[in-house]
């Protein structure tokens, strides 16, 4: 690592340590959340030639019984199955909907019934010196979750628990579909069906305690110190607005916006309410979402779909990130990445937009989501080289 590098990381590292040590874990909705936002907000009023905060309303509290309503309803489902299949089957459509929803497609489908609580996004704006044809984005998120114990513990294999859960409340839903179907209509379905039936009810007996898991244990109210997750791009997106407010350094034609959004752990709420208010504004605008890029031994990653909420991102950002990097003799691997990211909100109203992360590797390096994601377990190889990508492809699309 040349004199250059060493000192950006140097930087990088110390934004981090003061959060960590200053504001410390950063609940969605939480003050610690608000104090990470007021000091970021001074952070880039000293780099930015506007910087704004705008505040908008989640249900953190949603989010948590999104997890554990679906679990409640799978059991009343198996209990109601033989005595009311009816009911039976209201249960499971109603968790199954709720587990899709919320968890997969990043819908509000029981945020109705929990409280509002305030959050706010960050956006600091970088104008160009000339007349402005681009914008382009630099997004991060302010928050930290809540610890998931099961993560801790497992690691990646902490997915079987939703996975077994998810396959067995679809395979539930069928089945008291038929049943509810043959009761309502006075259909005998034979003794082939009655076979099928008695047999599938004990794997979803045997399936219950995968259920209580969720239920109780799959996500804590202790909150993590999230200094990968993900102060790692706050620190990212400070660097490059304090090289880009050097006078030398200003781009001629592209307007750059630093943004740190809230409640990004509970399903991307401040992204989508980032992307609904400004979505005029971003037709046509280029957005990277920067996400835990600290991991040890990772490689860096640029997404070019996100399979749990089933979108795609922009081909032509990530051949962007691609290219760009090689040229800087950086490795990065394309990939589908398994959850979601900020990037999904854009991509969801039509904004151009792709991530860029690193994921752990191994169940010793899984920190993320736990308490063990802090500063001393980080990495800081991928920030460097995450910074250096985002700054020469913002020279780039200026050239271009």
């Amino acid at each position: 690592m040349d004199d250059t590098s060493t000192e950006l990381e140097g930087r990088l590292r110390d934004f981090i340590t003061k959060v960590c040590q200053d504001i410390g874990p950063r609940s969605p909705c939480g003050p610690a959340e608000g104090a990470c936002a007021t000091y970021y907000e001074s952070v880039l009023q000293d780099y930015c030639d506007e910087v704004a905060t705008e505040q908008f309303f989640a249900r953190p509290s949603a989010y948590k019984w999104s997890f554990r309503i679906p679990m409640i309803l799978y059991l009343a489902a198996v209990a109601f199955y033989w005595w009311l299949p009816v009911a039976s089957l209201v249960f499971a459509a109603a968790g199954f909907i709720i587990m899709i929803g919320e968890m997969m497609m990043m819908h509000e489908v029981i945020d109705f019934a929990f409280p509002k609580r305030p959050s706010v996004n960050v956006v600091g704006k970088i104008k160009s010196a000339g007349e402005t044809k681009q914008v382009v984005v630099i997004e991060g998120h302010l928050d930290s979750n809540w610890e998931f114990p099961l993560m801790r513990l497992m690691g990646a294999a902490f997915t079987i628990v939703p996975g077994v859960n998810t396959f067995s409340a679809a395979l539930l839903l069928l089945l008291s579909l038929v049943k509810s179907i043959s009761v309502l209509a006075s259909i005998d379905l034979g003794a082939v069906f009655a076979a099928v039936e008695l047999g599938l009810f004990w794997v979803f007996v045997v399936a219950a305690p995968f259920a209580v898991i969720q239920l109780f244990f799959m996500l804590s109210n202790r909150p993590v110190m999230g200094a990968n997750d993900n102060l790692s791009a706050m620190a990212v997106g400070k660097e490059l607005a304090a090289f880009l407010s050097v006078p030398a350094n200003r781009l001629a034609n592209v307007e750059v916006w630093i943004v740190a959004v809230g409640c990004e752990e509970i399903g991307s709420k401040g992204s989508k309410a980032f992307a609904a208010a400004h979505r005029q504004e971003l037709q046509g605008a280029k957005v990277f979402v920067v996400d835990m890029v600290g991991n040890k031994n990772a490689p860096l990653e640029v997404s070019k779909a996100e399979m749990v909420s089933a979108v795609k991102m922009s081909p032509e950002l990530v051949q962007l990130v691609c290219t760009t990097a090689a040229e800087l003799g950086i490795p990065v691997k394309v990939s589908s990445s398994a959850g979601f990211t900020d990037a999904t909100s854009f991509r969801q109203v039509g904004i151009a937009a792709t991530s860029i992360l690193s994921m752990p590797t191994s169940r010793r390096t899984f920190y993320y989501h736990t308490r063990n994601d802090t500063l001393e377990n980080m990495a800081f190889e991928n920030l460097v080289s995450t910074y250096k990508i985002c700054a020469a492809l913002l020279k780039k699309l200026d050239e271009s």
